[in-house]
């Protein structure tokens, strides 16, 4: 029975670092414009999740017009360059 429960557990581990691994997504919209979060093209795997990772690094700047952002983790620059701008804060 212990060992069942073992397998179970390396099995929900597994699965769970492939699901977290899958919910990264890099922006890659034109870096010479400001392109709009909310556009599913603008991200390579679409707009960033709740619990997800979302990365503005090819120069290009997102914007938000409107609305809140969801990323668990975002990093602005973290290989390259880039921006992140949303109305209130200063850009």
């Amino acid at each position: 029975m212990i060992w069942n429960y073992s397998v179970t557990s390396i099995i929900v581990c597994l699965l769970l670092s492939v699901s977290a691994y899958s919910q990264q997504t890099w922006w890659q919209h034109d870096p010479d414009l400001a392109g709009d979060w909310f556009v599913d093209e603008h991200w390579s795997n679409g707009i960033p999740a709740v619990a997800g990772y979302a990365y503005i690094d090819n120069g290009g700047t997102a914007h938000v017009s409107a609305g809140l952002v969801e990323a668990e983790n975002l990093y602005v620059g973290y290989f390259g360059y880039g921006q992140f701008l949303q109305p209130g804060f200063p850009g």
